[in-house]
């Protein structure tokens, strides 16, 4: 079975499996796998111009938000190039057999301290859910994982 042509013959990409409004409620674990922080997210998908914009809104615990708009274009049939405002340089996405991966850099707060993260993102569709694995390192050393799960809303 092909994954990238699912049983509803569309194929799985970022700009129609996030496209409109989804909620995700997702977790953190460090690295030991303790759960450290769970959310929930509210996201609109939509096309403008020839680039995809994905806007997340976070809201965590402890009453903590975060917003990030993500400008996504496709650069050839199996790639993607993505900024945001709190992304380092570019961040770039492919089209793998059975999932979306997205690579990047962002400068995170951490004990009033500002740390470059590096993030190895997987995207999967699983029935009509879209589940992200986000896996968060410094220096090459795993720090956490966040899971989420998108699902459409409304």
């Amino acid at each position: 079975m092909n994954m990238m042509r699912p049983i509803d013959g569309e194929p799985f990409r970022i700009e129609t499996a996030l496209l409109g409004r989804t909620r995700a409620h997702g977790i953190f674990q460090d690295r030991f796998g303790n759960v450290r922080a769970r959310f929930i997210a509210e996201t609109d998908g939509y096309a403008e111009s020839q680039d995809f914009i994905l806007d997340e809104r976070f809201v965590y615990d402890d009453g903590r938000r975060e917003r990030r708009i993500w400008r996504i274009s496709t650069i050839g049939e199996d790639r993607y190039v993505g900024t945001a405002d709190d992304i380092v340089g570019l961040a770039h996405g492919r089209i793998a057999p059975d999932h979306i991966e997205w690579r990047y850099a962002i400068d995170l707060p951490v004990s009033g301290r500002i740390w470059r993260m590096r993030f190895d993102d997987r995207f999967f569709r699983v029935g009509d859910l879209v589940i992200n694995r986000a896996r968060m390192s410094k220096f090459g050393v795993l720090l956490g994982e966040a899971t989420i799960a998108f699902a459409r809303h409304g």
